[in-house]
């Protein structure tokens, strides 16, 4: 899936949305099949499902995906309640992880 495509899926009418379709260049949104069903939330095809609620605000504007490293902090001192700094520090081990083996799994 080129970049053209994800242009025309997605329907860009924002900044925003063209940041959102840079991330889903990258190799993990792909490999996670993250991308059509955000496209599918984000035209009102599919419903956005929040298995836990409070995540609701945090990823509300991204159909649900978690696209952005960002986003974990914010999702750890929700769903865990570890401190911003601490869930920071997940993050950035995540990152990390992800850079040297292509994955956390062992």
């Amino acid at each position: 899936m080129g970049p053209m495509h994800l242009v025309a899926g997605h329907q860009p009418t924002c900044s925003q949305d063209l940041v959102t379709q840079v991330a889903f260049c990258r190799p993990l949104p792909l490999q996670a099949a993250t991308v059509h069903p955000f496209f599918r939330r984000r035209l009102g095809q599919d419903p956005i499902p929040y298995d836990h609620p409070p995540l609701a605000p945090i990823l509300k504007d991204m159909c649900r995906a978690v696209l952005f490293q960002e986003r974990i902090p914010e999702i750890a001192h929700q769903i865990a309640g570890k401190t911003l700094a601490v869930a920071d520090s997940s993050r950035r081990l995540t990152s990390k992880c992800v850079a040297i083996r292509g994955s956390c799994s062992t």
